[in-house]
């Protein structure tokens, strides 16, 4: 039975939340009901990612994958928690399951009404499922899917409020995240275009061997992935879209937002540059310095 379920903890704290925010709307009169499968998801949830992190670290950097319907990479999608992503999935569980508590006592007086509260849940729930997927992931078309539906429930959560001016901020925020969902996607293509592949370890192979006769298509595919993440992430300067946000979204949706949302981008970034181009590729193009030079001039200014 544990071995039965031990490969299935990837899939299951991805799936939980998301299955949840689809039910959800059926009780949406029954408030006590919904907050206590919010928390109920989020208490699975943390527990199932607390085991998952200690089997993880516990291989000493060998990760647990798990492959969707029993089809091997690169044919089918597959799910890899390795240290980051079991790190991360962590996080996001573990700070997801307070902010659910805390958003029990005041949410329905921030959004304005009981009904407005389920749906607030539902959209949190999407969020929490879409990041959980992003850390274990390994898949590229997979990223883009699930970074889609952490931005749209992001824009819902900064509506949350029934206001003009949480309308305005979760306008502009679609604005600036489809254009670098744009982005993202378009890096993606170019990667898909030079290597044949969606799986990570796959691209990254190809990629190893592709990029000294096509720099030009390498350069040009990391290039939207860093603009891309880094717009969506809120890197300077391209985070206009974050002071309306967080000023006119509830409170335990601005605690997700900076907390995790922006987080789980740069999570995505990161696995991108590590495991899809390469700590040889970032040398080469010194993505290492424009990162620092981004940092730099982000605390500065």
């Amino acid at each position: 039975m544990t071995a039965t379920i031990i490969p299935d903890l990837p899939v299951f704290v991805v799936i939980a939340p998301l299955f949840v925010a689809f039910v959800l709307p059926t009780f949406a009169r029954r408030m006590r009901l919904v907050e206590a499968l919010v928390i109920l998801v989020g208490i699975l949830g943390f527990l199932g990612a607390l085991y998952l992190a200690s089997l993880v670290f516990a291989q000493k950097g060998s990760p647990l994958i798990y492959s969707l319907g029993g089809w091997q990479a690169p044919w089918g999608i597959e799910l890899k928690a390795g240290n980051l992503g079991a790190l991360f999935l962590l996080v996001v569980t573990g700070v997801s399951l307070p902010v659910s508590l805390f958003a029990k006592g005041n949410l329905a007086q921030e959004v304005g009404g009981k009904e407005r509260s389920a749906r607030f849940y539902v959209l949190y729930l999407l969020l929490g499922g879409a990041l959980a997927g992003m850390a274990v992931t390994n898949d590229l078309f997979n990223v883009f899917v699930l970074v889609e539906v952490v931005t749209l429930s992001c824009c819902g959560l900064v509506s949350a409020r029934n206001h003009p001016r949480a309308a305005e901020a979760a306008f502009k925020y679609l604005i600036m995240a489809t254009l670098g969902s744009t982005l993202v996607m378009g890096g993606i293509g170019f990667i898909y275009m030079i290597t044949g592949h969606l799986n990570m370890e796959f691209a990254a192979r190809e990629l190893a061997s592709i990029w000294q006769h096509s720099p030009h298509v390498v350069w040009m595919a990391l290039s939207f992935i860093l603009v891309g993440f880094g717009v969506k992430a809120a890197v300077f300067p391209l985070h206009v879209w974050l002071p309306d946000a967080h000023s006119t979204a509830p409170s335990p949706a601005s605690a997700i937002l900076s907390g995790l949302a922006v987080k789980g981008y740069l999570i995505c970034l990161l696995k991108f540059l590590y495991n899809v181009f390469g700590s040889a590729l970032m040398q080469e193009f010194a993505v290492d310095r424009i990162l620092v030079l981004a940092g730099a001039v982000a605390i500065i200014a």
